[in-house]
């Protein structure tokens, strides 16, 4: 884990989320919902409103610690996992990496910064996972944490946050197959992990607002309250209710596509368990409904995290990846 004092950053759609580490250890986890209009797609999108909520936060809170670190979403990043490629020199991949992406971006590519982490070295080649992101967006990222008097000191894709922990944890099985399903307010990301290693993340468009809007349009009331009693597990209207049943079948049939699809692209798959995060794990039902009919055991990432003995608040199952940037690094800065 990292030493010191630094602060992990996710801001999702609907909540920001801030780890608070002091000399290396999680003292308080701190959520609130954002602003109207500063995010789309897991994106800031009005950097100036947000760096200034950001600030507004921290004071409210008390949180003095300047350093930063930012948990990036899949959506604003470009990904690429490399199992053969030919030996090459650290100059030859910075002028190499570029073309590498030519498949993704329809953009000018010198508007892009590219890294990467070597993953294995073979005799005639080199595994490699490597990440492109937009320059601009990246510079956006460090001004807005700017503003909010802040130091921005690094910025990783979010399965990094996954990775980070997994390999914290002395009780993990580096050799497992495994999944994280990542619930959120308007998508759902699950994130494969093959031999304990990270693989691919797949994206469906749903999340837990599809649920509280279907509800909530049926029952006839407010989408906050409706929020609240579908988190309590707190159903008054039976119509409603059958609506939203109708509209988690759903989600759990595309979550299972998605996860037999990796099971079939990977015959030798040991995967039995998915780790569930994310704001939509407050909503039990799902969760147990998605699996309720496979072999595959839905477990609580915090679970995972827990074995070790650690002591994880509640809240961090909101989002693991805030809590995993500040700790001891799998991948290099952006």
């Amino acid at each position: 884990m990292a030493k010191g004092k630094i602060l992990g950053f996710d801001i999702g759609n609907y909540a920001l989320k801030i780890a608070v580490i002091q000399d290396g250890k999680l003292e308080r986890y701190i959520t609130a919902p954002v602003p109207d209009n500063t995010v789309a797609d897991d994106r800031v999108t009005n950097f100036e409103v947000m760096g200034d909520f950001i600030a507004s936060i921290l004071t409210e809170n008390k949180i003095k610690i300047k350093d930063a670190a930012l948990s990036l979403s899949n959506n604003a990043v470009y990904t690429k996992t490399y199992s053969k490629l030919p030996l090459m020199t650290a100059d030859q991949l910075k002028v190499n990496l570029p073309y590498e992406f030519h498949d993704y971006i329809a953009g000018n590519k010198a508007d892009y910064v590219y890294d990467y982490k070597v993953l294995a070295v073979n005799d005639d080649s080199i595994e490699l996972f490597a990440v492109a992101a937009e320059e601009q967006m990246l510079r956006n990222y460090q001004r807005m944490f700017d503003r909010a008097g802040l130091r921005l000191k690094l910025i990783v894709p979010e399965y990094i946050g996954y990775a980070n922990i997994l390999s914290s944890l002395t009780t993990f099985n580096g050799n497992l197959d495994f999944a994280i399903l990542d619930v959120g307010e308007r998508s759902i990301r699950i994130h494969f992990f093959t031999k304990g290693k990270y693989e691919i993340t797949r994206e469906l468009d749903y999340g837990c607002r599809m649920l509280v809007q279907a509800y909530s349009e049926q029952a006839g009331e407010d989408i906050h309250i409706t929020r609240l009693n579908i988190e309590s597990g707190n159903f008054g209207n039976n119509e409603a209710f059958e609506s939203l049943r109708e509209t988690i079948r759903l989600i759990s049939v595309h979550i299972m596509r998605v996860i037999n699809f990796y099971n079939f692209n990977n015959p030798n798959s040991t995967l039995d368990t998915v780790y569930y995060c994310g704001g939509g794990s407050k909503i039990k039902y799902l969760i147990t409904d998605v699996f309720e009919n496979t072999e595959i055991k839905p477990k609580a990432f915090t679970e995972l995290m827990t074995e070790s003995g650690a002591k994880i608040p509640d809240e961090v199952l909101l989002s693991p990846q805030a809590y995993g940037v500040t700790l001891k690094q799998e991948g290099e800065k952006k």
